[in-house]
């Protein structure tokens, strides 16, 4: 999932992966710091972010709360936004894939293992 940085700032990007786990999920919304600029770190595929101050950031590996502090303020709450949006994608995503076997369910009137019973 790959997200542009507007104007002033274009060519820059960050793009996730968009395989995540349910745990990786749970620790986005839980973790601060370190930990949680590592768990984001894990989930990018290729970055180009400004920096005010020094170099700008090229690689995953590179972020860190240091890192972080000399981007642009802009760009830091682009960037976090993008995180969080990019887990918003993906829940959807899920849920488009879980809609087709509803319809093909309610479709044949097959009970879906996952629904409980009712009496009628």
């Amino acid at each position: 999932m790959r997200y542009e940085l507007g104007a002033p700032f274009e060519g820059r990007f960050v793009e996730y992966s968009d395989a995540w786990s349910v745990g990786q999920r749970n620790r986005f919304y839980a973790l601060r710091g370190e930990e949680f600029i590592a768990l984001i770190a894990s989930k990018i595929t290729a970055l180009n972010l400004p920096c005010a101050e020094g170099d700008d950031i090229t690689e995953p590996a590179a972020l860190a709360v240091e890192s972080l502090e000399r981007l642009d303020d802009r760009t830091l709450r682009w960037f976090l936004d993008t995180a969080a949006d990019c887990l918003v994608q993906i829940a959807e995503l899920g849920e488009a894939l879980r809609l087709p076997s509803r319809s093909i369910t309610a479709a044949t009137g097959e009970q879906s293992p996952s629904q409980p019973s009712t009496p009628g």
